[in-house]
């Protein structure tokens, strides 16, 4: 299950965060091992000036690490008998560039101007043994992150 960041929640609230029409590219990055999820619920910006926990600066080196969700694969399906709405999109394949290594978390992210711009943030984190039980390596090759067949992520109404 992901952990949200409150900018997303917020950029939701307020009707910016707009999953299925929104013109903003929707990007998925691998991030290290040695990123702080401490951070990760109040990142404000991909890159924040001057920190080492930010995404940009955790982002694995190398190439291509970066693959956007495009935007007419991107649906939102509303659950009336769950309660739940879920957030949908293409599976994503990455390119690690020749460069090997261990992936730590995969970060979906909203991306807007620039990295140092407000619109654009962190949605979702999860850990990299969420996708696969013993984690992922990566060897030059590609990486494909599949989705459940639920959705990428889902929001729910509480029961009263």
């Amino acid at each position: 299950m992901p952990m949200f960041s409150n900018r997303a929640q917020y950029q939701l609230g307020i009707g910016e965060l707009d999953w299925a029409n929104s013109t903003k590219a929707a990007f998925v990055t691998l991030l290290t091992a040695s990123f702080s999820t401490a951070w990760f619920a109040d990142l404000d910006r991909i890159d924040v000036a001057a920190s080492t926990q930010d995404i940009k600066a955790n982002e694995l080196s190398g190439t291509s690490f970066r693959q956007e969700i495009s935007t007419a694969s991107r649906t939102v399906n509303l659950d009336d008998t769950n309660d739940l709405v879920y957030y949908d999109g293409a599976d994503v394949t990455i390119s690690s560039g020749g460069t090997t290594g261990v992936v730590g978390y995969i970060c979906l992210m909203q991306y807007g101007t620039t990295d140092t711009s407000t619109d654009s943030y962190p949605i979702a984190l999860w850990k990299a043994t969420e996708f696969n039980a013993g984690g992922i390596t990566y060897n030059g090759g590609t990486i494909t992150l599949t989705w459940s067949t639920a959705g990428i992520f889902k929001t729910s109404s509480p029961n009263f």
